[in-house]
């Protein structure tokens, strides 16, 4: 594209006109919301439509940000997921990528400083600061207007509640020999005054726009993020010395323990008191699987109209959903109103913030559930999902919401691409492996159709059950679980390939086989086949023996083998 030619038909270009022509100074950000340019110049003065042209080319993956503050004569109140935007004055709305709100007020023609924090899940971005443009995306989602109200409303400093106001100005530009001082405290007090923030994705945006804005010469980013994570890491490793004992016991003191049987929320599936997942790929149906268990706890039914159940109280704690969403999905299950099950959504809970943690409990204390629902597990801490030392904290704190008569359950996603046999139980969750282990029972769910299959793929208590088959269905916009069954399709492709093994040793006439060419030639699975060779050993249909280089070859049991031989197997 040329500037002067079909760049002018770029819809980035032309929303930028729009824009312009409101009066609004525009800058180019990324998809992580950071802008592209020196951008200090644009906080008094607005961009030609050439430069955006250049900037179009110049950046093929660019969005486009508009700069607050009296350039714009716009102040914005951000609320992020979670947040209550209708508490302010009606305005020019957005809905921006992490499912928050952006207010766009007019600007009141005195200096409106940028805060973060000044109320629960609410940013203030004034003179200096920027916000990403609807028309725009990030890696967290597109950005767009919302038909409530077409103009700005007059912005007025009563909108916000009297709080402390962490602002990112200092009043004059820091210079090149002071950068990194004050690079290192001002990362400490914005770590500090949001040390539970949703990701450190958040403060980080926040030190890059203090560098941007506050520092004459910037930081390079890698400088900058050497800083930055070295106080984040000084301060995630901070902690109090507490008493602690350790008292052994002998193995005869053990055997003389006697110890309870299990008891089950969910008999041979869920036991009660422990800390479990429901994990699936995208459209497994395990939210409405999950309100299904609720609704079975809640009224002692059936589960599936199978599984016997721990009557009890529900608590669902739903950060993944709003009050809408919640009430259509119980519906469509022809679930009738009723008390025993409560509900929290969207509240922006966050299990590692000490204060969000007690006040979740003193929930739990006043309720009692017999059964405490999380949806989802990332909606619930501000930790790397990936790292095992981060998550281990998170799966910790929901560990201890686990306790005698409740049980917790958390819904989690299967890692994309992977088949439902190919992997473990933790090798198919997403993130950490110590998200797996940390779990006292995980059920999988892998969705065919109108059939899902049900899988144990952990129980600490007891040996797994079979894997056993649900029907799903869709009627009406209505939607119902029956239970199937123990899916039987493994075993079947275990049987089948029972039959061509045999043939394909009658047919040696006694001659022993290899087990590789026995695995290539039943072109079936190499785990399928080995239970298969198992079962017929075990049967003493067959013999295993050494053969060359110790490779394991097999053989008929016997060299009057039959027909009969072939159909025993799978009876």
């Amino acid at each position: 594209m040329t500037p002067n030619g079909t760049m002018k038909n770029h819809p980035l270009f032309q929303k930028a006109q729009e824009y312009l022509s409101k009066g609004y100074s525009v800058i180019p950000v990324s998809t992580n919301k950071k802008p592209l340019i020196k951008w200090t110049e644009y906080q008094t003065r607005k961009a030609e439509e050439t430069e955006v042209q250049q900037w179009l080319q110049q950046f093929p993956d660019m969005q486009l940000g508009i700069v607050t503050g009296a350039i714009s004569d716009l102040v914005v109140i951000d609320v992020e997921e979670g947040g209550d935007h209708t508490q302010f004055p009606e305005t020019l709305t957005a809905t921006t990528g992490g499912n928050g709100y952006h207010l766009y007020y007019k600007h009141p023609g005195t200096p409106v400083k940028n805060g973060v924090k000044v109320m629960e899940l609410v940013d203030i971005r004034g003179d200096g600061g920027y916000v990403v443009a609807p028309g725009s995306s990030s890696t967290k989602g597109a950005y767009d207007w919302v038909e409530e109200a077409t103009e700005p409303a007059l912005y007025t400093g009563d909108m916000l509640q009297s709080q402390p106001e962490m602002s990112l100005e200092t009043g004059e530009l820091v210079q090149t020999g002071e950068r990194n001082v004050l690079a290192t405290k001002k990362a400490g007090e914005i770590l500090a005054y949001m040390p539970h923030a949703h990701s450190r994705n958040d403060t980080w945006a926040l030190l890059q726009q203090w560098n941007e804005t506050e520092v004459a010469e910037p930081l390079p980013d890698e400088e900058l993020m050497k800083v930055f994570k070295s106080i984040a890491d000084r301060q995630s490793t901070h902690t109090t010395t507490v008493s602690f004992t350790l008292t052994p016991f002998t193995l005869r003191e053990l055997y003389a323990e006697e110890f309870p049987e299990t008891e089950w929320l969910v008999e041979k599936l869920i036991p009660l008191g422990m800390m479990g997942a429901i994990t699936g790929e995208s459209s497994s149906y395990k939210t409405f699987i999950t309100q299904a268990l609720a609704q079975a706890v809640a009224t002692g039914e059936l589960f599936l109209g199978h599984f016997p159940i721990t009557k009890g109280k529900v608590l669902v704690v739903d950060e993944e959903n709003n009050k809408r969403i919640i009430n259509g999905r119980f519906k469509a299950m022809d679930v009738v109103a009723h008390d025993n099950i409560s509900f929290l959504a969207r509240n922006g809970l966050q299990l590692d913030n000490p204060v969000h943690f007690a006040t979740l409990q003193r929930v739990i204390a006043e309720i009692k559930p017999t059964l405490l629902v999380l949806d989802s597990l990332v909606r619930f801490h501000s930790k790397d999902e990936n790292s095992a030392t981060e998550m281990r904290t998170v799966m910790k704190k929901i560990g201890e919401l686990a306790v005698k008569g409740c049980t917790v359950i958390f819904i989690h996603h299967h890692k994309k691409e992977q088949g439902f046999g190919k992997n473990s139980g933790s090798g198919s969750v997403r993130g950490s492996t110590d998200i797996f282990n940390a779990l006292d029972y995980h059920i999988g769910i892998k969705r065919t159709g109108n059939t899902m299959q049900i899988k144990q793929h952990k129980l600490r208590v007891e040996p797994e059950m079979e894997p056993f088959n649900v029907e799903l269905k869709l009627e009406d916009e209505k939607v119902a679980f029956a239970y199937e069954g123990v899916d039987t399709t493994r075993q079947d492709m275990v049987d089948e390939t029972k039959v061509i093994i045999l043939h394909m040793l009658k047919e040696a006439d006694g001659e022993a086989v290899g087990r590789k060419d026995l695995v290539t030639t039943s072109n079936m699975p190499q785990k399928i086949c080995t239970d298969a060779l198992k079962e017929l050993v075990e049967k003493e249909l067959i013999r295993k023996q050494k053969g060359e280089r110790n490779a394991h070859e097999y053989v008929l049991a016997g060299t009057e083998e039959t027909e009969d031989s072939v159909e025993e197997v799978g009876n």
